[in-house]
């Protein structure tokens, strides 16, 4: 496991849904030909993380990221970031538990599976393999997969910022009256700053060499998870062997969401 597990677990801290491997890897299922900026796009969602403006901040930021990209101008960017949809997207699959279990299965009864056989919470195997399908994906496709999110992550920059600072610094201030237009702007394009330089960092520890010894995992797990680390190693173990179907599974996925995107209309 190594660097490459290591480093998708620090970029779970906090955890949240897939991660962005996964949600890239999603994306370019239902748009083979994916320009970088609808990878990024797909990735870049979390950024609330960074908002800077405490929880009542971070939600309101989260609201617009993860349901309202319709709002940005039509571009490969603002296609991406749809696909991490909260509602019928991506997103929607990683947290079924919370609204339609019976219609969603994958993953979910992977950390119901996990959660039963180490007696963790659902939401601490949520995390758990959230953070391990990513690893997984890694592992499976490669170094040229994880070059490939590294190039994307490296062309975008000023436009697709400016695209999300014009779609959303209205909607943040009618969320949060208290925020002057300067603010909301500033906080919009911090946000995305800091998880551009997080997504870079997650890509290039991912094509460092496994020298890492396998004992990090364990720690990584327990600090991102949140669970004791007497059993984190059992369940890192026991999480990536749940993985392995994980591309029949997120292929499915995402046919389920292409053609959820043509009956939105956001495609033909």
């Amino acid at each position: 496991m190594g660097v490459l597990l290591a480093a998708s677990l620090l970029a779970a801290l906090p955890a949240h849904a897939f991660g962005p491997m996964t949600h890239a890897y999603i994306a370019s299922q239902i748009f083979p030909d994916a320009p970088p900026a609808l990878l990024f796009g797909a990735m870049v969602a979390d950024m609330n993380e960074f908002s800077g403006l405490g929880e009542e901040g971070s939600s309101a930021l989260k609201h617009l990221t993860h349901r309202e990209a319709k709002l940005l101008a039509p571009s490969p960017f603002a296609l991406g970031l749809l696909t991490h949809d909260a509602d019928w997207g991506a997103d929607s699959y990683a947290h079924a538990y919370f609204h339609l279990p019976t219609e969603k299965k994958y993953p979910l009864r992977v950390y119901e599976q996990l959660s039963s056989e180490k007696g963790i919470t659902m939401n601490n195997a949520e995390d758990v393999i959230e953070t391990l399908i990513d690893y997984v994906i890694c592992r499976d496709l490669g170094r040229p997969f994880v070059r490939k999110i590294l190039d994307a992550v490296n062309d975008v920059g000023p436009a697709e910022e400016q695209a999300l600072v014009d779609a959303y610094t209205g909607p943040l201030m009618e969320r949060m009256p208290q925020l002057t237009r300067e603010k909301a702007e500033k906080t919009l394009r911090k946000a995305f700053q800091c998880e551009r330089a997080a997504l870079k960092c997650t890509a290039c520890f991912m094509l460092v060499s496994d020298k890492v010894q396998q004992a990090l995992a364990p720690y990584m797990i327990a600090l991102g998870a949140g669970i004791g680390f007497s059993i984190s190693g059992e369940c890192t173990e026991r999480g990536i062997e749940l993985c392995a179907d994980w591309k029949p599974s997120l292929d499915q996925i995402a046919l389920e969401m292409g053609a959820k995107m043509r009956e939105l209309k956001f495609v033909p």
